[in-house]
């Protein structure tokens, strides 16, 4: 196991698209503030755990943008609450306006990728996917930890295989003690997964799993 502390300074998006607010030390305009998270390597994936509201959705974002530099998309399973979804697009896209924001401060032109944001919860919306996996366009996809969403984007990367960066939050919750078909379709993303990483406040479960 090993502890990482790590410092972030994003300048908070303005309500008129400013420069953003007085902020905190550090940056003009902008809010630092240090987390500290525990990483452990297993043999099939990264597990990552902090405490509540210690900054983990901004891992699991920052991480997934990592991976689009990369050509990467990222997949997101959530708990089965269409609040959590809602909630981890909201923080999608206020930290992608952040970092737009903190580059034309900077002006840089450069933009190795559009930012998307797709959730998996109408085929509408799974269309979208497809069509951008099948031009390889990086996306964040968020989906619900249930056998319909799962099923839907399992779907679409065995018809267009491509590389994607597998993200679980509150995997304790999702993935562990359950032998249901959502479990068996979050099984198999993980095998065809560049890198899988859970993440959550209790590790215990998928520690000794």
């Amino acid at each position: 196991v090993e502890r990482t502390i790590w410092e972030v300074c994003f300048p908070e998006p303005s309500p008129g698209g400013g420069g953003g607010g007085k902020g905190g030390k550090g940056e003009k305009g902008g809010k630092r503030k240090v987390y500290e998270m525990d990483t452990l390597v297993k043999r099939d994936m990264l597990c990552v755990s902090a405490d509540c509201q210690s900054g983990k959705t901004k891992y699991i974002v920052s991480a997934a943008m990592k991976g689009m530099l990369q050509r990467r998309t990222a997949i997101l399973v959530v708990r089965r609450n269409i609040a959590d979804a809602d909630q981890l697009e909201r923080s999608c896209i206020r930290i992608a306006h952040g970092l737009e924001e903190y580059l034309k401060t900077r002006r840089v032109s450069e933009r190795r990728f559009e930012f998307k944001v797709v959730k998996g919860d109408n085929d509408r919306m799974v269309s979208e996917a497809d069509y951008n996996i099948m031009n390889g366009i990086p996306q964040i996809i968020i989906v619900l930890g249930n056998e319909t969403q799962l099923g839907r984007i399992k779907n679409i990367v065995d018809k267009i295989p491509c590389s994607f960066n597998l993200f679980i939050d509150e995997i304790d919750n999702v993935d562990y003690g359950e032998t249901s078909q959502a479990a068996a379709l979050l099984k198999e993303l993980k095998e065809l997964s560049y890198q899988t990483t859970g993440v959550t406040a209790t590790p215990l479960d998928c520690i000794f799993s």
